[in-house]
């Protein structure tokens, strides 16, 4: 008797968050070494630098870098899909340092951008996305080592 009201309890819980009715997100945290940037002009690959913690320009002047935002496609429970991400860097040269969040679709559609300057753990920023969705972060380091990419969370 016990074992055919556990089949059906689990057979009735089983049903329902396949229905969609469970209030449940399944969602992961992916948290990314700033190491995996890379620099985004190609006459510039000598002058980033990557170590055990992070990725510096070495050059006199600021140069780009372009970061693979790494997720794990999910399953949302609703029509609404965003990436949202806290990017961690330093900042020490004095001035500020544009980085921007983008998303495609599979595609190649653009799907959305947000800004947020380099420096410190930014506060979660967030774009529009799709299951499959891709998104990359380009960011301006500062000349001279005077700041790098430290990590890249995902949520």
């Amino acid at each position: 008797m016990k074992f055919g009201t556990s089949l059906a309890l689990a057979l009735v819980m089983g049903v329902l968050s396949l229905s969609g009715l469970s209030t449940g997100v399944y969602a992961s945290q992916v948290n990314s070494q700033g190491n995996m940037c890379k620099n985004y002009d190609a006459a510039d690959a000598t002058f980033i630098d990557y170590f055990v913690y992070g990725t510096r320009n070495l050059a006199t002047v600021d140069k780009a870098v372009i970061c693979p935002i790494v997720r794990v496609p999910t399953v949302l429970l609703s029509a609404a899909y965003s990436i949202t991400v806290v990017f961690d860097g330093v900042d020490s040269s004095g001035q500020s340092h544009p980085c921007t969040l983008y998303s495609y679709d599979t595609d190649g559609t653009f799907l959305g951008s947000q800004g947020f300057l380099l420096g410190g753990s930014s506060i979660p920023t967030s774009v529009n996305a799709t299951l499959w969705s891709t998104a990359s972060v380009l960011c301006i380091l500062p000349a001279n080592g005077q700041g790098y990419i430290r990590t890249i969370d995902l949520y």
